[in-house]
């Protein structure tokens, strides 16, 4: 009759008890120590490593404008198949004794691979702080990414060394001038494609396309988010057509 009156729900029949398996964000692994003004996500960093199918056994990964460096760090410890979190940020779980007898204190899967990982930025700060986040991830000097001042133009003549292709990836709609300056850096580079991602999620187009034709780009693909998992789609002139006449954002299949 109480419970009736005060509109309080029935007494449950048990009780139900949960644990906190995590603690916090499992994208948070612990080794930011500080960081730049626009942070990758780590976890995000990760995914861009494997959706880019970098093969650490025989590619050189070099982040032009690593920034507090989330990427190489990341490549560092995947390609050492590192644990994810470092103390104090492991999983709340892994303070559970059925849990910590099962993972147990298991370092680097391959403790002796040596990735060749290279992080440049022409600013010094930056540099300071990725340093500083790649020592709290437990990479020493030997193992971790090699940090380099420089300008990004100033890094073709690694390019060329390595024989490979610097393609610029933008989403579609952003800022008009730091895109064409972005295109035009990487064309300074050594770009002559360029991918554009988020193609059917944005009313404005106009800038990427603006820079790419500044630059003189070529269109080599487009994403369609949030479906990028499923690939790149060929940039040819009948899908960028029904794209412009669609009028609005929409996945075109």
């Amino acid at each position: 009759a109480a419970g009736a009156a005060t509109g309080a729900a029935p007494a449950p029949e048990g009780l139900t008890g949960s644990v906190d398996l995590a603690g916090a964000s499992l994208s948070q692994r612990g080794w930011r120590v500080d960081h730049g003004v626009a942070p990758l996500r780590e976890h995000l960093a990760a995914v861009l490593l494997m959706l880019g199918r970098w093969d650490v056994r025989r590619e050189i990964l070099l982040d032009p404008t690593c920034g507090a460096g989330t990427i190489p760090i990341e490549a560092a410890l995947m390609g050492r198949a590192a644990p994810l979190w470092q103390e104090p940020r492991r999983p709340a779980c892994q303070r559970l004794p059925a849990f910590h007898d099962a993972a147990g204190d298991r370092g680097p899967l391959f403790a002796d691979a040596r990735p060749v990982v290279i992080g440049n930025d022409q600013d010094l700060a930056a540099l300071i702080m990725a340093k500083q986040n790649a020592t709290a991830a437990g990479l020493s000097v030997a193992q971790g990414p090699v940090w380099r001042r420089g300008d990004f133009a100033a890094l073709r003549s690694f390019r060329e060394a390595t024989n490979g292709e610097a393609v610029l990836v933008l989403p579609a709609s952003g800022d008009p001038e730091e895109f064409k300056d972005w295109a035009a850096a990487f064309g300074e580079f050594g770009a002559k494609r360029i991918i554009i991602t988020k193609f059917d999620a944005t009313r404005r187009i106009g800038a990427a396309l603006g820079a790419a034709y500044a630059a003189k780009l070529a269109l080599a693909q487009f994403s369609q988010s949030p479906f990028i998992s499923e690939g790149l789609l060929d940039a040819t002139p009948e899908f960028l057509a029904r794209r412009l006449l669609a009028g609005r954002p929409a996945r075109l299949n």
